[in-house]
């Protein structure tokens, strides 16, 4: 419900003894403005209802979206997490036993990288509501979740699956989708907002808006990747305008993407999971590593904020060592010493 308000002989008078704020600010008819703090008032964390807390969910998101400028993806895992939290609430108020509690039980049944994608959702609403007013402290601020496990090996699509996805596309906008992720290591969100002028086909390049609404470029091999691209473009509109990659109802979204790649992957035998863009896009990762790229070029070429987020492809398998040591073992090519060493 609306704060109620009345104005009296040139004088407004707001009731807000059912709000719960931190700060009011009066915007003056000649633009000034007036912030009033009100940083001792705020109910006790037992007074927070559990329905209430539900209703608060759809502002915090709004104010992720709107304040933050966060992209969908990143307001539906606030969404999902914090509904999760909020289903489980069985009393008529929320405590702060109630917030540790559920972490407590993420803690005991869920993987540590879990876990802590989960505390950061978390943590962030908390302390929301303990700056709106809502809670008088954050339950989770002395919480110090899991730190991520070193060198963890990136869930990528193996070589044998990405050749068998290849073959099993049946379209060539579909071989143009596959190669192209793999080829530039593009995000998913990236590739569906694209457009037919954001890529220059023949230099290998594109141009995309990645995390935090920021432009970056990707790059393709032009002579493979360009020229499946290029004989695709010629099956569907491609003015500057056009979005590059379409289906029946029109521009492809973040999920009609998801929906191509589980499809090849259905129909290339292919049964768990490690097939969507993603897993794509780890591959990128992982075969340019392998291949000998530089990790602060790859993160780069990745979009990584940090420099941690890319050393997870320096995470080897045994074959992906033995293959390298193979390829780069220092007496490989002495024949001369090698038949030394048989005839001694």
């Amino acid at each position: 419900m609306a704060p109620q308000y009345t104005i009296n002989n040139n004088r407004l008078t707001i009731n807000l003894e059912h709000e719960r704020l931190t700060e009011v600010e009066i915007i003056l008819p000649d633009q000034r403005r007036i912030i009033y703090g009100l940083t001792n008032y705020c109910l006790p964390m037992e007074q927070l209802t559990t329905a209430h807390i539900k209703e608060l969910i759809p502002v915090f998101l709004q104010h992720k979206r709107v304040h933050d400028n966060l992209l969908k993806t990143t307001v539906s895992d606030y969404e999902k997490r914090i509904t999760q939290f909020c289903n489980q609430l069985t009393g008529e108020h929320v405590t702060a036993d109630d917030w540790l509690a559920y972490y407590d039980g993420l803690h005991r049944r869920l993987k540590p990288i879990t876990v802590r994608n989960y505390y950061r959702n978390l943590n962030v609403f908390a302390e929301w509501l303990t700056q709106a007013g809502h809670i008088p402290n954050n339950p989770l601020g002395e919480i110090t979740p899991p730190k991520p496990t070193a060198n963890t090996l990136p869930k990528a699509i193996s070589a044998p699956d990405i050749r068998k996805m290849i073959g099993a596309a049946n379209c060539i906008r579909d071989k143009a989708i596959l190669l192209f992720f793999w080829d530039s290591g593009c995000r998913a969100t990236e590739a569906a907002g694209m457009v037919w002028g954001d890529i220059q086909l023949k230099d290998g390049t594109a141009t995309v808006i990645g995390k935090g609404d920021k432009s970056r470029p990707v790059f393709f091999c032009p002579e493979i990747t360009g020229a499946v691209m290029a004989a695709y473009r010629e099956t569907v509109p491609h003015t500057a305008g056009n979005a590059v990659f379409v289906g029946k109802q029109g521009p492809m979204t973040y999920s009609g993407l998801y929906q191509v790649f589980a499809r090849i992957a259905e129909r290339a035998g292919i049964p768990d999971s490690r097939h969507n863009p993603h897993a794509w896009r780890h591959a990128f990762g992982r075969d340019t590593t392998l291949s000998g790229i530089p990790t602060g070029v790859l993160q780069k070429l990745m979009g990584h904020e940090s420099i941690e987020t890319t050393k997870i492809y320096l995470g080897f398998t045994n074959d992906n060592l033995k293959d390298a040591h193979r390829k780069h073992s220092p007496v490989s090519g002495f024949d001369s010493i090698g038949k030394l060493i048989v005839q001694s």
